[in-house]
């Protein structure tokens, strides 16, 4: 892939309502997970525990994800000049389209977003609804978007909500949120994040470089009854860092979307633990960053997170060393991954 810089981030989450005071909790471990209004079963007396932003007006409906989703990609607009706020392309991530229990997500939600930002629609932006994947399919797409010079700026964005009666029940149906009987599962959350994506030759600062990126299909899903050995997140982490062309041993961090679930506890680490098999000198031993643990589930929402949360790493002097592992999946096939470099241009 053509690298590309991520110029700014912004966060809408159970902890924060803008990107410095959500990646500030979550660097200092404060959860934003709380009991619900949510009980565990119809007519039950034991409420759920999730993460629930406190925005202004509840809803149960799109509006619910343009509140989300809208302040996040306000402050990455409000890093560039007013005048090239029309000229920027909204790549935005949503859940599956199984899964889309406050209605059914078109091209209305980015009308609505776009509407509540007073920017124009660009014939460019696109909905992506592959839940955690979205993002890693609108970096791959941002890139080749900024390579054709067709555009000087791309937004990656990501909004979700678990925080339904039908999506808490659908869960909860197939063992999958923590309740008083389960302890494989996760906490249910909802954010909206963005990304602002330029090309580097516009930047001479230094910043978080994408450098590079895989995609890979898992035939062994969740739920699935095939023999699992997570062969396509493997795959995808391979990719990346052959794209990225660094050694394994030098990435120090991986950041995840592992939630709580045994199922994406153990594709990590099988995956993880094969790169010490791809030509490693001293052995693969990365730290790990989990941000879903103080956030709940936040699905589509999680990979700008995660960028923006190394963003801030990279500017406070936080991250734990000069290149990054990102890897995702969701509840289908899709699995991908990101390699990072923070510092100068040019800075290999």
């Amino acid at each position: 892939m053509k690298s590309l810089v991520v110029l700014k981030g912004g966060m809408v989450t159970p902890v924060g309502f803008n990107a410095y005071s959500s990646c500030a909790a979550i660097r200092a471990g404060i959860s934003g997970v709380g009991e619900l209004y949510l009980m565990e079963y119809a007519g039950g007396i034991n409420p759920l525990r999730g993460g629930k932003v406190d925005l202004p007006q509840w809803w149960d409906s799109l509006d619910k994800l343009v509140d989300l989703v809208s302040p996040a990609i306000w402050e990455c607009l409000s890093e560039i000049p007013e005048e090239e706020h029309n000229n920027i392309p909204i790549l935005l991530g949503v859940t599956l389209p199984e899964t889309q229990f406050l209605g059914q997500c078109t091209d209305e939600l980015l009308y609505k977003i776009e509407k509540k930002l007073n920017i124009l629609h660009h014939p460019l932006s696109k909905l992506l609804p592959y839940g955690q994947s979205s993002g890693i399919k609108g970096i791959n797409l941002a890139s080749e978007l900024l390579a054709s010079k067709e555009i000087s700026y791309c937004i990656v964005a990501g909004t979700d909500s678990y925080l339904q009666e039908k999506s808490t029940d659908y869960y909860i149906k197939n063992n999958r949120i923590i309740t008083e009987t389960n302890s494989n599962g996760f906490f249910p959350g909802e954010a909206g994040s963005a990304i602002l994506l330029v090309s580097p030759e516009h930047n001479l600062q230094s910043g978080l470089h994408v450098i590079g990126i895989g995609e890979a299909k898992e035939s062994a899903y969740y739920l699935s009854e095939k023999p699992f050995m997570a062969n396509g997140m493997t795959q995808a982490i391979k990719q990346a860092i052959n794209d990225a062309q660094v050694k394994p041993e030098k990435i120090l961090c991986r950041l995840t979307d592992i939630n709580g679930e045994h199922y994406k506890f153990h594709e990590s680490n099988i995956a993880v633990g094969r790169l010490n098999t791809i030509g490693s000198e001293d052995g693969v031993d990365m730290d790990i960053w989990h941000p879903i643990e103080f956030t709940g589930e936040i699905g589509a929402a999680i990979v700008p997170l995660l960028l923006g949360l190394a963003l801030d790493a990279g500017q406070k002097g936080y991250n734990p060393g000069k290149y990054l592992l990102f890897h995702v999946g969701n509840d289908k096939e899709d699995r991908g991954a990101l390699i990072t470099r923070y510092g100068p241009p040019g800075d290999e």
